[in-house]
């Protein structure tokens, strides 16, 4: 078998291959659909209640260390009902439900998580309202259900 290449058959194989693959690639986009920019979803928004007073009160690595603890179990919370956190910045923790399912069971999701939440903030001043000198923590949740 004998190859014979000159410069205008590369030339001309290679101007039909880009060709070729110009058409195949625009056929290909032109057939992808623009993803989903909008889902609804169950959103819960939680924030415990006078921070800026706890703050105040107590040094700031002990405020610090509670806060990371309950967020740790608001997340796993969270986590148990189907839902994502995300965001947390100071004392707010922002959790979504229902990316991969129905929003009917998202919202089922978000309040069973946050009936859940608040059985845990009880528990937790239960078992440490000593060590916070008495003071129990408050939290606030809000759910939301809608398009974003």
């Amino acid at each position: 078998m004998e190859l014979n290449f000159t410069s205008s058959n590369l030339t001309n194989s290679n101007t039909s291959l880009l060709s070729r693959f110009n058409s195949l690639v625009t056929a290909q986009v032109a057939s992808l659909q623009p993803p989903e920019l909008e889902k609804e979803l169950a959103i819960m928004f939680l924030d415990i209640r006078n921070f800026t007073g706890l703050m105040e009160s107590r040094p700031a690595r002990e405020v610090v260390q509670v806060v990371k603890r309950l967020f740790s179990m608001f997340g796993q919370i969270v986590k148990s009902f189907g839902g994502t956190v995300v965001e947390t910045a100071g004392d707010s923790l922002y959790a979504v439900f229902g990316m991969g399912g129905a929003i009917k069971e998202a919202v089922n999701e978000s309040y069973q998580a946050a009936k859940m939440i608040f059985d845990t903030i009880d528990l937790f001043n239960a078992a440490h309202g000593n060590e916070n000198r008495g003071e129990l923590l408050e939290i606030g949740i809000g759910l939301h259900k809608g398009r974003l």
